[in-house]
């Protein structure tokens, strides 16, 4: 669709198929910020071709905007200095605009997978070796620690210590007091 509407306005500008006051190279501009936006270099090339063609077509035909009635020599020349300088132009424009659209999506990709860490910090998976007498854990060094030191070790929790009622009744024989000791980090 690009292509075409650029071709159409293309020969209307620099053929003889536009009025005079519309034979203004100017036209032609928003498809080619349309290829550099949306199609990146290749679409931007495939358009300036596409105008600079009918553009000296048109011009060594004696056509268009860039056409003397005495000699279409200096014309055409001056023709392809213009396609020259719009089509480098354009190209350096497309390739920056897809320089950054690349960075901001390496940017997101990032931002994704720090997101995905962050989540991940201070969380635990996998198996937890336990004893089941005592309940210490071994660390990945092989060194056995108490649970609480464990979890404080790998997530931001904090323990408080009490004696359940059922604990406290087997064994000291009497009934629970509600007592509470927190052991943790100083928070």
């Amino acid at each position: 669709m690009l292509l075409a509407g650029t071709g159409v306005v293309s020969v209307g500008v620099f053929g003889d198929f536009f009025p005079e006051v519309l034979q203004a190279p100017a036209y032609v501009l928003p498809f080619i910020l349309w290829s550099v936006f949306r199609f990146g270099p290749g679409g931007t090339a495939a358009t300036v071709f596409t105008v600079t063609l009918t553009g000296l077509l048109g011009t060594a035909h004696g056509l268009g905007p860039f056409v003397s009635p005495d000699d279409p020599g200096p014309w055409v020349h001056r023709a392809q200095g213009v396609g020259a300088i719009i089509g480098l132009s354009f190209l350096l424009l497309a390739s920056i605009v897809a320089e950054r659209k690349r960075s901001a999506q390496e940017r997101a990709a990032l931002v994704a997978d720090l997101q995905q860490a962050l989540a991940e910090v201070k969380t635990l998976e996998g198996f937890i070796p336990i004893c089941a007498w005592c309940h210490k854990v071994r660390d990945d060094s092989g060194f056995w620690q108490g649970i609480e030191n464990y979890l404080q070790d790998r997530t931001d929790a904090t323990f408080s210590h009490s004696i359940c009622p059922n604990c406290t009744e087997h064994w000291h024989g009497t009934e629970a007091r509600p007592t509470e000791t927190v052991v943790g980090r100083g928070r």
